[in-house]
């Protein structure tokens, strides 16, 4: 994540320094916009499920039951996002485990606050680190216009006004998809490990994360098939990847002067 935030040099032309004035403006504006805006989760369908399952966990209570279900055994009286247990008469939280017990662990110490302020502040990071990557894989432009179709998208703000998966699951994902990239470029093992971790934490917030599993396997294979066909150098019992291009090209001149 550092080598996703951290600026190459600072703007010296005037036209970087207005687009980057430009970008923190937006940022700045759209930060106002989802602290002063945000919805509590009481008033909520999904963020008031998740919090009283996050509510719960706290309390070490993992499952929950009522007059009605243990006298009846019926689904109907049954929370949202419960599951019934084989006896019917109690119920344990469904959905994503990571996710429930991600927003427990900050309720215990953030109360109320950390339910308020979750999504708004993984919105505000969301909007940095997808115009940092636009940036770092394009150029200063396309991360500009990144910045300004997400500010004005009404589904990111959905998202990031409530308590709830999808900005988090965003999030990952995109950062996944980032060291992927960067995986294929640098030849770097340790991009793939990366981008193969987010992966996996967005399947550990939401459920149809599962997806991905096509991709990890995609990731693997490709992995050595990309290690068996580059160019590599040996030091001492050790194999490296060149990363650098030139010499890259050098070693291939080698091959055809010898051939």
């Amino acid at each position: 994540m550092k080598t996703i935030l951290k600026f190459n040099s600072l703007p010296t032309s005037l036209s970087d320094k207005i687009i980057l004035i430009i970008k923190i403006s937006v940022i700045s504006f759209v930060a106002m916009y989802l602290f002063g805006n945000f919805i509590p989760f009481y008033e909520g369908n999904d963020s008031y499920t998740l919090s009283t399952i996050a509510i719960y966990l706290s309390q070490n209570n993992f499952i929950t039951s009522n007059e009605l279900l243990e006298k009846t055994g019926r689904i109907e009286f049954i929370p949202g996002d419960w599951f019934q247990t084989i006896d019917k008469k109690n119920a344990f939280p469904g959905g994503a485990a990571g996710f429930h017990y991600l927003i427990s662990f900050l309720y215990t110490f953030g109360n109320n606050f950390s339910l308020f302020y979750f999504s708004p502040i993984l919105g505000i990071l969301f909007l940095i680190v997808s115009e940092r990557i636009a940036t770092k894989l394009f150029d200063k432009y396309v991360g500009l216009l990144t910045l300004l179709f997400l500010s004005t998208n009404h589904l990111f703000f959905r998202a990031s006004l409530s308590l709830g998966v999808d900005i988090i699951f965003s999030l990952f994902f995109v950062v996944g998809c980032y060291f992927l990239v960067r995986f294929f470029k640098d030849y770097s093992s340790n991009k793939i490990l990366l981008a193969s971790l987010f992966f996996v934490f967005a399947t550990f917030v939401r459920i149809n994360g599962i997806i991905f599993l096509p991709i990890e396997i995609f990731l693997v294979v490709g992995y050595f098939l990309i290690f068996k066909k580059s160019p590599i150098t040996s030091i001492g019992n050790s194999k490296f990847f060149i990363k650098n291009q030139k010499l890259i090209k050098l070693h291939k001149k080698k091959i055809l002067q010898i051939s």
